[in-house]
């Protein structure tokens, strides 16, 4: 996973601006935010889509199929994390004071909680679009909570 991360994030380095502390970090979160929606479609189409080739339960093979994807996305996705966060925390404002550079801490963790949120508020809304939360429904949910969290 951090050498899927580091080949990603060498691209991204490649195409921001390397003068602009602040587009630096832009682009950082960009990248997050894609691993993020990459983490939630991985999983979608790992759980959802195979809910049309099965019968109402999950299968070993749809359960592992979600978890390996959910494995490898969600480390990527902490990598990015801490990729993007950690430019925030080193730009003037934050870098300046070891207080600022532990309300960095505090902005990162904000942060990060209402971005699961955000995703978990998505993936409710999905899934109850019909009335219920089926078992492919569940999986996708849980796996991609576990992945966000771990």
């Amino acid at each position: 996973a951090i050498l899927l991360f580091k080949a990603c994030d060498a691209i991204v380095d490649h195409f921001a601006p390397q003068n602009d502390e602040v587009v630096k970090m832009l682009f950082d979160f960009g990248q997050m935010v894609f691993w993020l929606v990459l983490l939630q479609a991985a999983l979608f189409s790992s759980a959802v889509f195979e809910r049309s080739h099965h019968s109402e339960d999950v299968d070993s093979k749809t359960y592992y199929s979600a978890k390996s994807r959910a494995i490898i996305v969600g480390k990527v996705l902490a990598f990015a994390s801490t990729n993007a966060w950690s430019a925030l925390q080193q730009l003037p404002l934050f870098s300046g004071s070891i207080a600022m550079s532990f309300t960095a801490v505090f902005v990162s963790f904000i942060g990060m909680l209402w971005l699961w949120k955000a995703t978990d508020l998505f993936r409710e809304w999905y899934a109850h679009r019909d009335g219920h939360k089926d078992a492919f429904e569940t999986l996708w949910d849980t796996q991609t909570e576990e992945a966000e969290n771990g």
